[in-house]
């Protein structure tokens, strides 16, 4: 199995990269081609809608898009004391709410990026 040893990753993936066996460096979406071009980066993990900044399959061997890498990240937060202020129905309600949206805007990119790497190099391609 081919592993780079360089992974443009964000702090919270650097499990993930160790454990493909590799080290992350930080390196910005619009700089992720100039990285990739120039050898500062291997490999990265990224979301999809990110690597439309440059023509990324241009500077790439390979890609996978069957990987949960856990690009993706929705949050809702609220201070302690806030959320203790409403009653139990309202935070209940409140936290119900966030599932759904949640949900529907994971649904919703999906939808948005389904196909958007269709035709680049992929492993199996390789």
């Amino acid at each position: 199995m081919h592993t780079a040893s360089r992974l443009s990753a964000r702090p919270f993936q650097e499990p993930i990269a160790e454990a493909l066996g590799a080290v992350t460096v930080q390196v910005p979406a619009s700089d992720l081609c100039l990285a990739l071009d120039r050898g500062t980066a291997d490999g990265a993990i990224y979301n999809t809608p990110s690597l439309f900044a440059c023509n990324i399959k241009e500077v790439l061997a390979a890609t996978t898009t069957n990987a949960s890498l856990g690009t993706v990240v929705f949050a809702a937060l609220i201070n302690q004391d806030i959320w203790q202020g409403p009653p139990e129905y309202v935070q209940d309600l409140l936290m119900e709410v966030g599932e759904e949206v949640g949900t529907a805007m994971a649904a919703r990119f999906q939808a948005a990026t389904a196909g958007a790497t269709r035709g680049w190099p992929t492993w199996a391609s390789r």
